[in-house]
């Protein structure tokens, strides 16, 4: 893309070093000493032609039709190697360049020691993942994000106590307390990316901006960049979250609500915010990316490095046979070891029905999470630009509350989690409790205690989540609020279900026959191993994602 002011080679950034060097004549430049060089003198822009109406670019060095997305804003010929910058979209009128960059600091060699480092205690992942031509396949992008600053003001009256021992005698002392704080905010980061799934961009952040600098495309020399497409407003309502929460962090602090011992429900409940966005700028941040392939099911797994602190999120599936293989080998010296334990067959089997229940819980909550990632439910710049196609530029069609996020006060609640929690509780507490109350008095009401756990699990997992109607993300439901169909808990919960109900007629009926305990046993033994089974699969779909725009960036395109 850029070329050598000294013999014409093409350059590249060197994370390492900060510096700029051309492999052909060793020369080595800081980013500022060509910064005000012409452009057609360093820099090679792909060509770009219409075709039936489309547009196309084609690599300025051999001429070959470059692969691109739309969200692409430099890239590499597949054909020569060479770097091309797509200069009408980086500079055209539904993109915006960038304002600052943070470059590169963690070399390619770096980043693949960490991500060897991460995966080399993964016994279960795919060998495949693990070898040196994928790990070859690191390719280092610069995302596009969105850099915020805002203010806040706090108001606030609050009524407190002390309490003092002055020899036999409680001295109380009652405070009333007025507080005001204002405060200047920035260096939020929201991702600007419709492709780049938020889940993997929180993992890696934070992204320091005190190591930004002002954008100079040669820090681009030798790397991919991409443009966004995701506008700043979608995340107008996490910036007053943020904005939010460092005021009252603030506010907590002064002199009067520290000493006084303000409590921090007080604080929440008597506090008026007012923030405000002032400043929104658009920036690149250093991200090494890695994409592997499943072939059978044609879905990637990613492997994502921080280019500035070096943090990591990686996708894990499992291989299958290695699961196998290890679990075996784990469990055959816990039976070993269960042969010197005699057990009494109605005990056996409500130990098999309680870890079928522990299993339906876990597997529940991971369908869930399934769920919710392939459908992009927890991804905020993807669904605000589904749901912008769908309802027009300011959708609000769920009652999510006002768009944009307006200064003001914000408040969010929801009782899904404590539903689910309650539930798992019900769901091993009444068991246990009639297991208690069958040794106390001899009566056997177990059986009771499961099916009350199991029903009350159910209808608290299903039911309809209660939440504030207040000011909630513009756009994106949070979690305790999306509903997932009763079809895909009931897929969760079906297979250890059976082996939990066949368990409980069997204790109803308390055959005098131990075979029919161990019939029943043997069924929730077969049940436990299936959803073990299912669990693993589970685990590989949510480590498994369908092929995103920049699915390709892993350098496939390259071999």
């Amino acid at each position: 893309m850029y070329k050598c002011p000294n013999c014409g080679g093409e350059i590249e950034f060197l994370p390492e070093s900060g510096k700029i060097r051309c492999p052909y004549c060793d020369s080595e430049f800081s980013p500022e000493e060509i910064q005000d060089s012409p452009l057609d003198q360093t820099r090679k822009n792909a060509e770009e032609q219409t075709l039936d109406g489309g547009k196309i670019f084609t690599c300025s060095q051999c001429g070959a039709a470059l692969y691109t997305t739309e969200e692409t804003g430099v890239t590499f010929c597949s054909f020569c190697g060479s770097q091309a910058f797509l200069e009408s979209r980086m500079k055209g009128e539904d993109s915006i360049f960038p304002d600052l960059v943070i470059p590169f600091h963690i070399s390619e060699d770096k980043c693949k020691t960490i991500y060897k480092d991460k995966i080399k205690h993964a016994w279960f992942l795919p060998g495949s993942m693990k070898s040196d031509t994928v790990i070859d396949k690191f390719r280092g992008i610069y995302m596009p994000c969105w850099i915020y600053t805002g203010e806040a003001d706090a108001d606030g009256d609050y009524n407190t106590s002390t309490t003092t021992r002055d020899g036999s005698y409680d001295i109380i002392k009652k405070y009333n307390i007025s507080a005001r704080a204002h405060g200047v905010y920035g260096g939020f980061t929201e991702d600007a990316s419709s492709s780049f799934p938020d889940s993997i961009m929180e993992d890696i952040a934070p992204f320091p901006m005190k190591k930004a600098v002002p954008f100079n495309d040669k820090y681009l020399a030798g790397f991919y960049a991409d443009i966004g497409n995701v506008p700043p407003e979608a995340y107008n309502d996490e910036i007053f979250r943020s904005l939010d929460a460092n005021i009252r962090n603030d506010l907590s602090l002064e002199h009067d609500i520290k000493s006084k011992n303000v409590s921090s429900t007080d604080l929440y409940n008597h506090t008026s915010i007012n923030g405000r966005i002032t400043k929104v700028r658009k920036g690149f941040l250093p991200v090494w990316f890695l994409s592997n392939k499943n072939e059978r099911t044609g879905l990637m797994s990613y492997a994502v490095v921080n280019g500035l602190t070096g943090k990591i999120h990686t996708d894990l599936p499992v291989d299958f046979k290695k699961y196998l293989l290890i679990s075996l080998l784990i469990a055959l010296p816990i039976f070993l070891v269960l042969q010197f334990f005699t057990m009494k067959p109605d005990t056996l089997l409500i130990i098999t029905m309680l870890l079928l229940s522990i299993l339906m819980f876990f597997s529940t909550g991971m369908l869930r999470e399934k769920y919710i990632q392939e459908h992009g439910l927890n991804d905020i710049g993807l669904l605000y630009l589904n749901q912008s196609k769908k309802f027009g530029q300011h959708p609000d069609p769920a009652g999510y509350g006002e768009y944009p996020g307006t200064a003001g006060k914000r408040r969010a609640g929801s009782g899904r989690g404590k539903r689910i929690l309650f539930g798992f509780l019900c769901f091993i507490g009444i068991p246990f409790l009639c297991s208690l109350f069958y040794v106390l008095t001899d009566i056997n009401v177990i059986a009771l205690g499961f099916i009350a756990g199991v029903l009350l699990f159910i209808i608290l997992i299903t039911g309809k989540s209660s939440g504030s109607k207040g000011s909630e993300a513009a756009i994106v439901p949070k979690k305790g609020r999306i509903r997932v169909p009763f079809p895909i808990i009931l897929r969760a919960i079906l297979l250890p279900l059976i082996g939990v109900v066949a368990g409980l007629l069997i204790t109803i009926w308390s055959p005098h026959n131990d075979l029919y305990y161990y019939g029943a046993v043997l069924l929730c033994c077969v049940m436990l191993i299936l959803t073990v089974l299912d669990f693993v699969r589970i685990t590989n779909r949510l480590a498994l994602r369908k092929p995103a725009q920049l699915g390709k960036r892993g350098g496939d395109e390259r071999d």
